[in-house]
């Protein structure tokens, strides 16, 4: 399933829903940047402010200052600061003041020592040395030390690739912020249901994926009978080209009124004899709207942002219909919907006036998902912003 489907969406999709959204008048988004009545500029992201150490940083992601926002002293003050904006990767060579080792940084955003000058010529030229930034060695913490770096591809277009791609992966701050937060969300297979002929191929904090030598039907059957008063609300079969993917997604309400979602998505390739498995079980803070007739194939929660993507095969209409009629009943007192050509359908709701607000996006497969016609796919980010 993995590799069919989560590949599949997270490619297509991921950077449309990841990335920042457009703000409204009077409203700061994470991914936007902010400053208050003095020169300093801030990345805004998950409630908290980045600080940009210097120039070079700062047009490591920029052209300009057009899309800064200036907001009061107070609202920046209420913000508290997160951490330093690194260098954007692939973009300048850097080095500390008291070594002359120079770092590249790659798409896995971590420093990347140049073995020797022949392969800092490969990838930046015979100029390599004008890329070079001194870095001092109390911002140098901000980075994490990765492998040396002593590869040259065989071709100048391949050496140029490496560093496209780093910069294509990583084209805004928040595609790092995220990575960093992906990565504490490692959780314990022990901690969730599992069949136990199973190899565990990764896991989170809200679940895993894995292969394993049952039967599509049988590993249905194993979390059926786990399932105990837990809600079945969606249970969906879809043949594709080389096999076939089962789809289920279970809910419980709590006595606390906050609510959770257990979802299985199994993959049976033909031929193959092993069966590709993810689970998902989240627990939804109290007010967070989750449309429940679909399986979760995405899920990361920051300190104040929370994000996941969701498949269905529930028509579009039916979708918008539930979030509109919900979301009213649920007191969406800033209601707005807008769509674009991407059909991209947004959702708005402002808690208390003050600084966090909700934002659902649906978006529909059409011929964005070739062998998938006729799914949907959700994505939902709720995130705190600051409105002024």
């Amino acid at each position: 399933m993995k590799k069919i489907l989560f590949s599949a969406i997270v490619l297509l999709f991921g950077a449309i829903l990841f990335a920042p959204g457009q703000a409204n008048a009077g409203v700061v988004e994470s991914g936007e940047l902010i400053k208050a009545s003095g020169p300093a500029v801030y990345y805004y992201y998950d409630g908290k402010r980045y600080v940009f150490p210097n120039e070079d940083v700062y047009y490591s992601w920029y052209s300009n200052f057009d899309t800064v926002q200036t907001i009061s002293d107070s609202a920046l003050a209420s913000v508290p600061i997160g951490g330093n904006v690194t260098f954007r990767p692939a973009t300048f060579l850097i080095k500390i003041v008291t070594d002359p080792k120079v770092y590249v940084i790659l798409e896995d955003n971590k420093l990347r020592w140049l073995a020797n000058e022949d392969v800092a010529k490969a990838l930046y030229g015979s100029e390599w040395a004008k890329a070079v930034r001194d870095v001092s060695d109390a911002f140098f913490l901000n980075y994490e030390m990765g492998e040396t770096y002593d590869v040259i591809e065989s071709s100048p277009d391949a050496n140029a690739a490496v560093l496209s791609t780093a910069k294509m992966k990583n084209n805004t701050y928040s595609s790092i912020l995220n990575n960093l937060i992906d990565n504490k969300n490692i959780g314990n297979i022990d901690s969730f249901l599992h069949p136990d002929n199973m190899t565990v191929v990764s896991t989170s904090k809200t679940g895993y994926t894995a292969s394993t030598t049952a039967s599509l039907d049988e590993v249905i059957n194993y979390f059926a009978s786990r399932s105990g008063d837990w809600q079945l609300r969606f249970d969906y079969s879809h043949n594709y080209t080389s096999g076939t993917a089962r789809l289920i997604n279970y809910t419980k309400t709590h006595a606390d009124n906050t609510f959770s979602h257990r979802s299985v998505l199994v993959s049976d390739e033909n031929g193959n004899q092993y069966r590709e498995l993810s689970f998902q079980e989240i627990t939804y803070p109290k007010g967070y709207l989750v449309y429940p007739n679909a399986a979760t194939v995405e899920y990361a929660k920051g300190d104040n942002d929370l994000r996941h993507m969701l498949i269905t095969n529930v028509k579009k209409d039916d979708v918008v219909n539930w979030y509109a009629t919900v979301g009213r009943d649920n007191g969406w007192d800033d209601y707005q919907e807008q769509e674009n050509p991407l059909g991209i359908i947004q959702y708005y709701k402002v808690h208390n006036n003050a600084l966090s607000r909700t934002m659902e996006h649906l978006y529909m497969d059409g011929d964005y998902m070739p062998g998938w016609n006729g799914l949907l796919i959700l994505g939902a980010e709720y995130n705190k912003t600051i409105t002024y």
